[in-house]
This record gives structure tokens, sequence and C-alpha cells, in this order.
């Protein structure tokens, strides 16, 4: 059950945002008591007449860094403003620890903590300050906050900016505040809502350590993201697209979605390569990473296809070889299909930070694709319709 179970004298002295966790009351992660901390039922909610979200059915595990993903517009933020109670849902339910949320909501508020997309803190008020704001706001003892505030001050590694007022500090150090302000209560469960977009990479990589660490002691995070190797480090994901969950289950499992096959491959002269791997007739989409093709093909595509259409125009192969999607690749034709069309190249899509963007007007070239999304069950890897 939620709740505040170490008091300020058993508390271990270090910062590592481990033990934090730990004095949330959870069970670290691997503990046998892996149970559903949080489980939503026919989710919906409604803006006027325009469902934003609708027969959502989601089961989080305690100890769990449960991603939900999808294009803007598909109703992440919604999901986790609902899962904060800060609104209401017009249908369904949804349990934290076993007690619904509708009828008490104030009881719960102290076991969730929720960091909103934008940072929202006081701009004006120290990291100290902001800290001690929230203090109150939660009704941390004096005692307590004391001896509990500076040890998440030296975990984000703020301690030596405690007395910058936060419109001072850079866009990782306030979204490091803006987290341990979410922490200052203690909660058992963390909602984030895309909390490291606008971040640097050594930020984000920072941040990431943060939140592995809470996991690690048992606090459960539930997060949004843009980036999709973000969402590969979650544990479980959830595919939402224009309010309707799509999947859920493990990143690999989320990839295996995508039918056909894929294909890498190197040449001299890529762009003469992908207009001609764009007419085979097994080529489904072809696009361009740097000096390399991403082909998708059909299913009883080869390799020696490719590679012959290639020779015959003349073109030298450097290196072709099936390789694995990469979890936007997935996203973008789970989320196509669900739109009635193999791949909707107008449908808004998160793309992954690459490390050599394309030549303007190296873009993708898209084809008809042949064949319908595969069965979801138990032989699927961990992957659902709904519930996990």
């Amino acid at each position: 059950m939620f709740g505040i179970q170490a008091s300020a004298t058993d508390r271990p002295a270090s910062g590592d945002l481990t033990a934090v966790a730990r004095e949330s009351g959870g069970p670290p992660r691997g503990s046998a008591e892996r149970e559903v901390i949080v489980r939503v039922e026919g989710l919906g909610k409604r803006f006027g007449g325009q469902w934003v979200l609708q027969g959502v059915d989601l089961e989080v595990r305690r100890a769990e860094l449960f991603g939900v993903i999808g294009a803007d517009g598909a109703g992440k933020t919604t999901l986790l403003r609902l899962l904060s109670g800060l609104l209401r849902p017009t249908c369904g339910r949804i349990t934290l620890a076993g007690r619904e949320t509708r009828s008490e909501d104030e009881a719960l508020r102290g076991g969730i903590g929720y960091m909103a997309q934008q940072f929202s803190l006081y701009r004006d008020l120290t990291v100290t300050e902001n800290l001690r704001f929230f203090a109150d706001a939660f009704g941390v003892s004096e005692t307590d906050r004391r001896e509990w505030l500076p040890r998440l001050m030296a975990a984000a590694r703020l301690a030596d900016v405690s007395d910058r007022r936060a419109m001072h500090l850079s866009g990782g150090m306030q979204k490091k505040l803006a987290l341990i302000c979410a922490l200052v209560h203690r909660p058992q469960v963390l909602l984030l809502d895309e909390p490291t977009t606008g971040v640097d990479p050594v930020s984000r990589r920072e941040f990431w350590q943060i939140l592995t660490d809470l996991c690690l002691g048992g606090m459960t995070v539930v997060l949004s993201t843009p980036y999709m190797e973000e969402a590969d480090r979650c544990s479980r994901l959830a595919v939402l697209d224009r309010g309707r969950l799509l999947a859920c289950g493990t990143p690999s499992a989320i990839r295996s979605r995508m039918p056909g096959r894929l294909f890498e491959v190197q040449l001299s002269q890529p762009d003469q390569g992908r207009l001609v791997l764009s007419r085979l007739a097994a080529v489904q989409a072809v696009e361009r990473w740097g000096d390399a093709l991403r082909v998708r093909t059909t299913r009883d595509a080869s390799l020696e296809e490719l590679s012959q259409a290639l020779s015959a125009a003349g073109l030298e192969v450097r290196q072709i070889r099936e390789v694995t999607p990469r979890m936007h690749e997935a996203l973008a034709v789970l989320i196509a299909e669900a739109a009635g069309s193999p791949l909707c190249a107008a449908a808004p899509m998160p793309q992954p930070e690459r490390t050599a963007a394309p030549a303007q007007g190296h873009g993708r070239v898209e084809k008809g694709a042949d064949s319908a999304p595969p069965a979801t069950g138990a032989g699927d890897g961990g992957l659902s319709h709904g519930r996990a």
C-alpha cells in the first residue's frame, strides 16, 4: 500500500536514488512481489464531443519502468494526467495498489509523483526553495526535510547549485529539479510526461541513470517519450494512436510486429540504389540513413534478389544484410496498419536522433504492403493488445 515506511533514523545515509526509492515502501526490483500496482480498465476521456482516449486497458507492475509511446496527439499526456488524478475519466476506472482513484484521490495523492512535460516550477525560487515549497505542500516534516532534501539534491547533482534560481539553471538541471520535487514526498508511483525533451545527450543519460536507480530500488515509473532509443530502455511499452491502445509488450515484442523483412544496404551510390530498389515488386519502402539504405520488403523477398537488381543496374554493393527493425520503424508500421494503410507517409511520427542526417531530398519511398499484422497471443514474445 502507498505510504512512507522508513523513519529518519533508519534511512541509509548515501545519496543513491536506489536507496531513495526503497524508502517509498516498495520491494526492490527482482523481488518476487512484482504485483500489479497500476490497473486501468476501459479508460476513456472526452473533451466536449471529442474522444481523446477510449477503451484503454493496462496493467503496470511494481518496480517496472513502463513507457508510453505514440505520435503527437495519441493521448499520452491525457493518460498520464488521468493516472495522476489531475483529470477525471469520462468512463472506466483506475486503481493504484488496489484502491480506485475516482473515490480516493486525496488518500492516494501522497503515493503519486507527477512531472509535467513543461517546466512548471517557480522560476524565481532557488533549488532549495522549490524543494521546500513542495515539502510544505505534501506535509513533509521539518525533521525529515532537513535530512531528506540535501540527499535528493546530492543524488541529482544539484547540491552545488542549491542557491541558484530555477530560471538560471540549464535545461538538464531544470528537468532534474522537477524530478526531485516530484520525489520529495517519496511516492511509490512516478509519472513523467516526456521528461527529457529538449535536454542534451549527456543530461539525458544522467536522467536515465536516475530512473534506473529508482526502479532498482522498487519504485514504479511510468513515462512517455518521443525518443525511440529511450523506449528501448523500458521494461514494457504501451503504443497509443488517436486515443486507442494499439499494443502493449516488451520492446522486442513491439519490434517483432513489423511484417516482412528488413535489409540494410551499403553501396557507393545510395541515391541511385534507392530508385532501383523502389521499383521491385517485393520492396515496400526504402529509406536512406547516411550512406546506407534501409529496405523493407515482403516476407518472400531475398537478399540475392536485392543484390542482383543493384548489380544489374551497374551499382557496386559494399554490404547487404538482414537487420532487426528499429523501434521507430516498427511504430510507423503499427500506426499505419491501424489507419488502414500499409504505411501512411503523412502521419506525424517520432523520429530517433540520427548520427548522420540524410541529405535534403533523400526521403522515404513508399509502396503498398501485402500482409496483415500477425495475430498476438502466447507466441508473440510478450506482446498484447491491452492488459499485459
